[in-house]
């Protein structure tokens, strides 16, 4: 079992290094890859090691914006990464109540430009409506850190992360923070309607149907266990 384990361990970390490094790993590689990480293991185990996390649970809820603000929570995701990409957001009040929200596709495409046109399409959405004082949360910490740090020259989304820097530098207080994904789970639920829809952007004045449950949730601050 824990050489089947250890192999789709490797497996996976070498696609992974493929698909977002463009880094190729030789079927040699892997297999002393594979080979040392079973070593490392079994010599952990027949050490009798104590390595059980004793750390207490970490509970996450949705947290209202300060008052006089309102709050915008975005997401994207792709069924593949690079596969079939979709992204969504919703802007509630300082009370958890909703405002508006929106859910959108974009065809083939990665994680990471999913997430960036999500934040995109959601600070559009959040300045033509008229907002000007807002929170801004995201739950994945690379395109918080694309946004604010300066993207090399040859960055393929150079374009995209420049119009989104724009958008935060208009007239407003517009600040943008990394949200753990259990406190994001509403934005995910309009980006995976977004893979299902058939316009490419959707605006909702209203929840969809199956949301409701989620806000109510939110409003109370229902807590979700960290994963």
């Amino acid at each position: 079992m824990l050489w089947f384990l250890t192999g789709c361990w490797v497996i996976w970390c070498a696609r992974n290094k493929a698909v977002l490094n463009d880094e190729s790993l030789s079927t040699g590689t892997q297999r002393l890859w594979h080979r040392s990480l079973m070593q490392e293991c079994l010599s952990v185990f027949n050490s009798g090691a104590h390595l059980v996390s004793h750390r207490p649970p970490r509970w996450i809820a949705w947290t209202k914006p300060p008052p006089g603000f309102v709050k915008l929570n975005t997401n994207g995701s792709a069924v593949g990464n690079p596969g079939q990409a979709r992204y969504g957001g919703l802007i509630r009040d300082m009370e958890g109540r909703w405002l508006a929200g929106f859910s959108g596709s974009i065809g083939i495409a990665t994680n990471i430009l999913a997430k960036l046109q999500g934040l995109k399409h959601g600070l559009q959405l959040m300045w033509d409506l008229g907002y000007r004082s807002v929170l801004v949360k995201t739950d994945c910490l690379v395109v918080v850190n694309l946004v604010f740090d300066s993207p090399q020259p040859y960055h393929p989304r150079l374009v995209l992360i420049r119009d989104i820097q724009d958008m935060f530098a208009k007239q407003w207080r517009c600040s943008l923070h990394h949200v753990l994904r259990e406190g994001n789970h509403c934005a995910d639920f309009l980006a995976k309607i977004g893979l299902s829809q058939l316009p490419m952007w959707s605006y909702w004045s209203t929840p969809p149907p199956g949301l409701r449950l989620h806000l109510e949730g939110n409003c109370q601050s229902i807590v979700f266990l960290r994963t």
